[in-house]
């Protein structure tokens, strides 16, 4: 599986990203929850794993905190220092970073399956470990949990029953069945389909790809 981008930017990232996620969490006092919600429902997070310089290495965290912020109208931290404890935020930003670049899922992939605030928790002991350790435990929970296909799990997220779906994209049910058996390869669906399925469902066509990390 490649990379979601050069290998030269991914400290960056990773130091980028967890600056971010201290910020926002213990500067702007976010929860992890909430801090989460509003990067990964972002254009920045789509940006920042596609390997966008701008975002991953052509600014600091805390400015990446403050686009994220006034996106959402809320207010920034005047006095927030620069990281230098490397909290148990910062880390699982950075422990983030790595596993999204590694798996090339999406951010949104990946949180809405395993929440932050739990990465947040695994601080202990992972933070002491190579970070392939974390990545295969991310693996462990990524696939135990990641059950449904992305359509499946974007449909019952909107209260959306496979009929109603199918009334409001014209694509048949028993096609939609088939997308979320993975009898039908949805990777391989008609761009007509992904883009209806995409309008109804509130969603970009490759947020209904499916790139399921592998098992651990």
């Amino acid at each position: 599986m490649p990379n979601a981008y050069d290998y030269i930017y991914l400290r960056d990232a990773q130091d980028n990203l967890g600056q971010m996620f201290d910020y926002l969490i213990c500067g702007c006092g976010l929860s992890a929850s909430k801090a989460a919600e509003i990067f990964i429902f972002s254009e920045i997070s789509r940006l920042f794993a596609t390997g966008d310089v701008r975002y991953i290495a052509g600014m600091s965290g805390i400015e990446l905190g403050n686009l994220l912020l006034d996106e959402h109208s809320l207010k920034p931290s005047p006095d927030h220092l620069p990281v230098f404890s490397r909290s148990p935020e910062y880390w699982a930003g950075w422990a983030l970073a790595y596993y999204q670049w590694k798996r090339d899922l999406s951010f949104q992939e990946i949180l809405l399956t395993i929440p932050f605030d739990e990465i947040v928790s695994m601080y202990l002991p992972y933070h002491e470990m190579d970070a392939e350790k974390f990545s295969d435990e991310m693996d462990r929970k990524y696939s135990e949990r990641k059950a449904g296909t992305n359509l499946q799990i974007r449909r019952k997220r909107i209260g959306l029953s496979q009929s109603e779906l199918a009334e409001s994209t014209g694509i048949s049910k028993r096609t939609i069945q088939q997308y979320e058996q993975r009898v039908l390869d949805i990777n391989k669906a008609a761009a007509w389909n992904l883009y209806s399925l995409s309008k109804a469902l509130f969603c970009s066509m490759e947020d209904l790809l499916e790139k399921t990390a592998p098992e651990a």
